[in-house]
């Protein structure tokens, strides 16, 4: 496990690897209310709106922060070439909610400066 977040009775956590690609990385999310395992979420690059499949060393989850309406999640190695962090709506990262668009930030992009690497390392 690398990143972990908590908030409002849910809780996030990244891991590493995704079948074969090594380092791909993905989020649990599960409910620290009701019965155990009934809200669980594995989520991976290419679902839940996260776009692209996952690859390997992009490290999905490396850092995540939970905020009342989102769920951000850092990819500081990769699709992007000085990473990427991915705004998720909770309903997107919610058993049984429905998928929004996700907010993408990488350098270069958005009025965001195109200097720096491992963007997405730290979510806050």
């Amino acid at each position: 496990m690398q990143g972990a977040a908590v908030a409002g009775g849910r809780v996030a956590a990244g891991c590493e690897a995704v079948g074969t690609a090594a380092k791909a990385g993905a989020i649990t999310t599960f409910s620290l209310l009701g019965t155990p395992g009934a809200n669980d979420r594995w989520i991976k690059a290419g679902m839940s709106g996260i776009p692209r499949p996952a690859g390997a060393d992009h490290q999905l989850g490396a850092s995540i922060h939970f905020t009342g309406t989102r769920l951000y999640v850092g990819m500081p190695y990769g699709p992007g070439a000085k990473g990427t962090l991915l705004a998720l709506p909770l309903s997107n990262v919610t058993a049984g909610g429905t998928n929004a668009a996700v907010t993408t930030y990488e350098p270069g992009q958005g009025g965001l400066p195109a200097t720096g690497s491992r963007f997405g390392y730290a979510a806050r």
